[in-house]
């Protein structure tokens, strides 16, 4: 497995991202220096010249662009699930042009999570899934033309209402057949929604796509109470190779939270070979 940590293109408002300097390059440059295999880029809109210097800069330090966020689509209201089709169908447009954006940078991952917006108050889970998933099979077949995997976030109820668990988002790819959408775990959600965290992993098996891997305090790993032991050998038994990036609070200070969480992996994976 391979490891990776977040960083922001800009000041997004987001609070768990490790690197938000306003200089992307240097974040990337001390990334590479910590030994950090890639990155969850954070990104707000950029020009095709923005974006070239950017893929340049990845590519110089040997950084590769683990999964693509467009984040800032969903800071300006971006809802998968809106109940008006000429909006969806904007926010399908939007996204559609960042695909091609994330493909430029080599990404084969983009996540959706705040982005499938929240179920309003007066309507069924029933009817809001169903708006969910056609919009995301529209995606689907646009990220496949990108060699991108959409990767669906199971988030805690604290933050948003639907999906919140493993078995929740397996039903909703089964009950759509959304076979081409994936799965992005992090065990902070886990933590509080799923029993048991390694047995929703092997669940979830060959749908995992991407993992996010901090402690249970969104900290860096070793920092909480979390069995990384028995998690990573979870991960291991389904096949996954991909990336553990951290996503979390950036205490004390982006290089100590990114330096230990690299040394913590770092050991755990040793061992677990």
């Amino acid at each position: 497995m391979k490891l990776g940590v977040t960083v922001s293109a800009y000041g997004a408002k987001f609070g768990p991202i490790v690197f938000r300097d306003p200089d992307i390059v240097k974040s990337i440059e001390t990334i590479r220096q910590l030994g950090y295999d890639g990155v969850d880029l954070y990104m707000n809109r950029k020009s095709d010249e923005e974006i070239e210097a950017l893929r340049g800069a990845f590519e110089n330090n040997k950084v590769e662009v683990a999964s693509y966020v467009p984040i800032f689509l969903s800071e300006a209201g971006l809802n998968f699930s809106c109940k008006d089709l000429e909006e969806r169908k904007e926010y399908i447009k939007q996204y559609k042009e960042q695909l091609g954006k994330a493909h430029r940078l080599g990404a084969e991952r983009m996540p959706i999570g705040f982005s499938r917006g929240a179920r309003s108050e007066n309507e069924s889970v029933t009817d809001n899934l169903a708006r969910l998933a056609s919009t995301l099979d529209e995606l689907c077949t646009i990220a496949q033309g990108n060699d991108i995997t959409l990767c669906l976030e199971p988030i805690n109820r604290y933050e948003i209402n639907t999906l919140n668990n493993v078995d929740q988002s397996l039903e909703f790819i089964e009950k759509y057949r959304l076979g081409g959408l994936g799965l992005l775990l992090d065990t902070f959600h886990m933590n509080i929604e799923d029993t048991s965290i390694e047995a929703s992993i092997i669940n979830a098996g060959n749908k995992i796509a991407h993992v996010h891997s901090p402690d249970s305090n969104r900290l860096a790993a070793g920092s909480g109470h979390l069995n990384y032991d028995s998690i990573l050998k979870a991960l291991r038994t389904t096949g996954y190779n991909g990336y553990l990036t951290l996503e979390a609070f950036p205490l004390p200070d982006s290089i100590t939270c990114a330096s230990m969480n690299a040394s913590f992996l770092r050991q755990k994976l040793a061992e677990l070979s």
